[in-house]
């Protein structure tokens, strides 16, 4: 049974790239432009792996990742920023079945997020 991928980014390009690609490696992505559609999402849909674009590490992302726990602890991040001076919170870079990565430039491509969902489900 193919794993499904919820992508959380409020950059439609991007977000369009990477769910392509995911979709032609054979995944099930559903997409989210915010966290309040991600929340709402994750209360009706299991998933194995959340994307979340963190931008500036914010907490709001942080609560996030925190809030799709309370719901389902199972759950596993890819967090990754294009802004490339991002530090991840110390709090989220500690939990158990998150991964970081950074964005890269040519958003046609995205080998480091899909590695890093590779090893998340290797890891489970």
């Amino acid at each position: 049974m193919p794993y499904r991928i919820l992508l959380l980014n409020d950059d439609h390009h991007v977000l369009d790239a990477l769910a392509t690609q995911l979709d032609e490696e054979g995944y099930i992505v559903f997409e989210a432009h915010n966290m309040e559609m991600a929340l709402a999402f994750m209360e009706l849909e299991k998933v194995d792996v959340v994307v979340v674009d963190l931008g500036g590490a914010s907490t709001s992302g942080v609560d996030f990742i925190h809030k799709v726990r309370s719901i389902s602890p199972s759950v596993r991040f890819v967090l990754y920023s294009g802004r490339p001076a991002v530090s991840f919170p110390e709090d989220v870079i500690a939990l158990p079945g998150v991964r970081m990565t950074s964005l890269p430039k040519n958003t046609a491509h995205f080998e480091n997020v899909t590695t890093e969902i590779q090893h998340l489900l290797r890891e489970a």
